[in-house]
């Protein structure tokens, strides 16, 4: 007798072919391979037939391609009362590891990148460079008078605005670059393979999205950006970070709403 393939589509057409299977002696303890488990929690409880109780576990050698294909293995426990066991597919586990990779690096407000994961990325982009002999530059932008929003409309709302604003940057960014959320109403962009010209131009987009971008509700508010770049030489990534803050905090000292390029300022 060959392994006994449950139906793919329906839990519930499942379960009740797999209760007629042992019903008719189709299916025993001796049959330890079971072809098509539903992928998610297969719960206790079928309402008719012989149902052993059964620890359900993948094999963990076999990487499976489609659903259907999927195989688990049933180690019978005894007389057959009730399915006892919860089984777990590989496709399972691997869709939930993979989405608490994601949760990981991800800042939980706005859903990018968080401070620790752009440590990571802008060092990979610094090797890139050197390996490559292309540009990198590195923008930090910092929302203006955000403690005034927080204090007049309260940080549910400025909650709101942040995730505002980062959505405004990721959709002018796109594939260019990768935006991470600093902390707090700061935020960076890391732009790999991108002059300071360049970086400049894209900054100045940013920066006039986000002051054009104020809703019904929500309170207008702009960005000051700071921009550092550097040649295909080697630097470290805390000293990029660090012209790219001064040159924000310069922005700042000229005024806000604006966008200045990295120098040795006096």
């Amino acid at each position: 007798m060959g392994p006994f393939r449950l139906p793919v589509r329906s839990s519930e057409r499942r379960q009740r072919a797999l209760a007629e299977a042992l019903r008719h002696g189709r299916i025993g303890p001796a049959d330890v391979r079971l072809l098509g488990i539903w992928c998610g929690m297969l719960m206790g409880g079928v309402a008719a037939g012989w149902i052993f109780p059964a620890v359900v576990q993948p094999d963990v050698w076999y990487r499976p391609h489609r659903l259907e294909d999927f195989r688990v293995t049933c180690i019978f426990a005894g007389v057959a009362v009730a399915l006892l066991a919860v089984g777990i597919t590989y496709l399972t586990l691997y869709r939930m590891n993979r989405y608490l990779f994601w949760m990981s690096q991800r800042d939980p407000l706005t859903g990018l990148y968080h401070h620790g994961r752009l440590a990571v990325l802008l060092e990979r982009a610094l090797q890139d460079m050197v390996d490559s002999g292309l540009p990198l530059s590195l923008l930090i932008a910092d929302i203006d008078h955000f403690k005034e929003v927080n204090d007049r409309w309260g940080h549910l709302m400025g909650d709101q605005v942040l995730q505002r604003v980062a959505a405004v940057l990721r959709t002018i960014v796109g594939p260019q670059g990768l935006v991470c959320r600093m902390g707090g109403e700061e935020f960076a962009v890391v732009l790999p393979q991108m002059s300071a010209v360049d970086a400049v131009r894209l900054a100045e987009q940013m920066r006039r999205a986000v002051a054009q971008s104020s809703s019904g509700f929500l309170p207008p508010v702009t960005i000051s950006v700071g921009i550092a770049s550097v040649p295909p030489t080697v630097r470290s990534a805390t000293e990029l970070i660090k012209q790219a803050d001064d040159a924000m905090y310069e922005a700042k000292h000229r005024g806000r709403d604006q966008v200045c390029a990295w120098r040795a300022f006096e």
